[in-house]
């Protein structure tokens, strides 16, 4: 028999790297959770995520724990001025698993980079290389999880 999970939770994706903001970021989520026992409030960064994009599939997910952002009743992107590529990416996952966020202006967003065309080319079904983004010092630390994924040779960028 399945557990029924009662309590909703609720991510903040946010652009925090500080110590500052980190622990802003910390208090607020603190105090949230104090004020309500129906839902769980949490937040990471983009840092903290990892994106895997292939023909058929995008999955988003937090690297300190392996869960994907689908598990969450609500994501809210709080801040991403210097991760648009990453928050508009991001938004293509959680509109191809049907989940609800609050961003709805990612969708319209004019990608500069390759991660955002890959996501939104994949959620059509267009073929594309199979893709692993993380932020730069993740790489090295993660490098045998990237072979056994997509194999040797691979294009790193």
């Amino acid at each position: 028999m399945e557990k029924v999970r009662q309590q909703k939770r609720v991510i903040f994706l946010s652009s925090a790297e500080t110590p500052e903001t980190r622990q802003i970021n910390d208090d607020f989520v603190s105090k949230l959770n104090s004020i309500t026992q129906s839902v769980e409030f949490s937040w990471t960064n983009y840092h903290d995520l990892g994106i895997e994009i292939t023909t058929d599939s995008i999955r988003v997910y937090l690297l300190s724990t392996g869960e994907e952002l689908s598990a969450y009743d609500l994501v809210y992107f709080k801040s991403y001025f210097r991760y648009q590529e990453q928050a508009a990416a991001v938004a293509e996952y959680l509109r191809s698993k049907k989940r609800v966020y609050i961003g709805a202006e990612l969708a319209e967003y004019i990608p500069a980079y390759k991660l955002t065309q890959l996501a939104r080319l994949s959620r059509h079904g267009v073929s594309i290389p199979d893709t692993i983004y993380l932020s730069p010092e993740h790489v090295l630390g993660r490098y045998d999880e990237i072979v056994e994924k997509l194999g040797v040779p691979f294009i790193f960028k």
